[in-house]
């Protein structure tokens, strides 16, 4: 069982909710009235953190494509057209005279890899490996996202129920408010806890005056990460949160950790980045291989000058050629092995880089356990505490209601009780949220 809206499974493996669809419900109304898979569908459309690592990986896409283009033959062709003026001699009459000379010529000629080693795979692989890590990177984006806007949702809802729950007390206070004159009236109570039950009346005004401000700021701030320009006509819904049944808090953090090491973003990408700089270190160590490649060529020539006619003049003054060509390096300054030294240091940083990123995903799993673990016992004792000040509350109530209790004692219950009823609500939003968070390890 999960929480009723927030099922954070559904949330990060839903990605049928379409932009149309998402416009039909923005627009269907003058007031934008979003549930936390709204903002989020929502958010994986605008945000530009996300749509700049859509871009990042489009250009990784050209980049395996170019690569991939290397396998194939380069193909190439030339034309040149000539005309020359000026004075010759004849060689017949011995005499200087002006002639004009136009030739042309064209050819087509090809060049086949067959042997670089393996060079040009190994530029694929590595293309690849870095397709795979921004791709990894891009999904680290929306999950970060994700989260930020859950806590931003939870954090409106809380305030939202804070306002309910006030806006309950203030009847009460009112009621209190009115009781308490007719007893000052009867004489029963003294004229100055008019004063006493006024002011309690007016504190609970001004936090439901600080509490609606709260939600404001945090709906405001839920729009900007959704990049919502309209704030005073967005609403979140208004839904009714149940809490969670701890499932995931019957696994270990260990069994946590095994599975976050499967799907974190963060322990991908660092595999990722140890297998790009191992594709780095491959096709540096291919430089020391030589190179074999095949040469094709046609071509052919026209001069005017020429008694023959056109087309027998191509055709009998075409060329044809075909060879192969080996490139053996020998010395090149120790740059090769320079570079090659370069890449397997880089590949020691990155394999070290993981480890570290396993260990960090490890302490922020046992971390997030225990938050969770302590948020549940928080909520539990709260809950508990509150039902007790409900009790000691509706006694002090009775009391005061029959004039056995003065209006300062009874507006102290009051207040306990107002207290434990805001202490359920945050360490009910906080259990839920560490909750989700702790699922997104172990889920997402």
């Amino acid at each position: 069982m999960y929480v009723k809206g927030l099922n954070l499974s559904n949330i990060l493996n839903d990605e049928k909710n379409t932009l149309l669809t998402l416009l039909a419900t923005f627009f269907s109304s003058s007031s934008e009235t979003l549930d936390a898979n709204d903002c989020i569908a929502y958010a994986k459309e605008h945000n530009l953190s996300i749509k700049q690592s859509e871009i990042d990986l489009k250009s990784t896409d050209i980049e395996v494509w170019q690569t991939k283009a290397n396998f194939l033959p380069s193909i190439n062709s030339e034309a040149a057209y000539n005309w020359n003026t000026g004075k010759n001699i004849n060689p017949v009459s011995n005499q200087f005279e002006n002639t004009t000379f136009e030739s042309a010529s064209g050819g087509i000629s090809m060049s086949i890899p067959l042997f670089s080693g393996l060079q040009n795979w190994r530029k694929l692989q590595q293309a690849k490996c870095k397709q795979l890590a921004t791709q990894y990177q891009l999904d680290m984006k929306k999950d970060e996202i994700i989260l930020m806007i859950i806590n931003a949702y939870t954090e409106v809802l809380s305030n939202k129920e804070k306002i309910k729950i006030q806006k309950a007390q203030l009847e009460i206070s009112k009621e209190s408010v009115a009781r308490t004159r007719e007893f000052i009236n009867a004489g029963s109570l003294p004229k100055g806890d008019i004063y006493e039950s006024e002011a309690q009346l007016f504190s609970l005004e001004q936090k439901i005056i600080e509490t609606e401000s709260a939600l404001f700021i945090g709906k405001m701030g839920l729009a900007q990460l959704l990049l919502l320009k309209n704030y005073k006509d967005f609403e979140v819904a208004d839904n009714t949160f149940e809490v969670p049944v701890a499932d995931i808090l019957n696994k270990t953090p260990e069994e946590i950790y095994q599975s976050a090491k499967e799907i974190m973003g963060e322990v991908k990408l660092a595999t990722a980045n140890v297998q790009l700089a191992e594709s780095s270190l491959r096709l540096s160590q291919s430089a020391f291989w030589p190179r074999l490649s095949a040469q094709w060529g046609y071509s052919s020539r026209w001069s005017k000058n020429q008694v023959m006619d056109f087309w027998k003049q191509l055709d009998t003054n075409k060329g044809m050629y075909a060879g192969l060509s080996l490139s053996i390096p020998i010395f090149n300054h120790f740059s090769v092995l320079s570079n090659v030294k370069t890449q397997k240091l880089a590949l020691q940083k990155m394999q070290l880089a993981k480890e570290q990123t396993e260990l960090s995903t490890e302490k922020n799993i046992y971390q997030a356990y225990n938050d969770a673990a302590n948020a549940k016992k928080l909520y539990e004792a709260s809950e508990k505490t509150a039902q007790a000040k409900e009790q000691s509350f509706s006694y002090a109530r009775e009391r005061h209601n029959v004039g056995l209790m003065n209006t300062f004692d009874f507006n102290q219950s009051k207040y306990e009780y107002e207290n434990a009823q805001n202490d359920v609500i945050k360490a009910k939003y906080q259990y839920i949220f560490k909750l989700k968070v702790l699922e997104y390890y172990f889920s997402h």
